[in-house]
């Protein structure tokens, strides 16, 4: 993830995922350190967002949720197109995550 510009809403980030495109989300919120969504869109018919949620849990640490919601006109088969490859992907992305978040980061290459 590369923030280009200050981490507000209407600025963009870039993510390039392993083996995958880089590509240039709007921020759509961003209440640090609690939320964070992006959105993208694909042309006039399809639009995906990626949110984050991060809430503390006393001393065991934090919690993160990612939710991926899509839409596209003319039916189901735009929306997994979209969905399917990013959400595929979001398990193992918190975990690095979380990694990084721990001192014990061992996917950097």
């Amino acid at each position: 993830m590369v923030v280009d510009t200050d981490l507000v809403s209407g600025n963009y980030m870039t993510m390039k995922p392993r083996r995958g495109r880089q590509t240039a989300y709007r921020i759509v919120e961003a209440v640090a350190p609690a939320r964070l969504s992006l959105a993208l869109r694909i042309g006039p018919l399809r639009a995906m967002t990626i949110a984050y949620a991060i809430e503390p849990e006393g001393n065991a640490g934090s919690s993160i949720a990612c939710e991926v919601t899509a839409t596209a006109r003319f039916g189901g088969w735009l929306t997994r197109a979209l969905v399917e490859p990013t959400a595929s992907h979001i398990d193992d992305n918190m975990k690095r995550l979380v990694a990084r978040a721990s001192g014990r980061d061992d996917t950097e290459r």
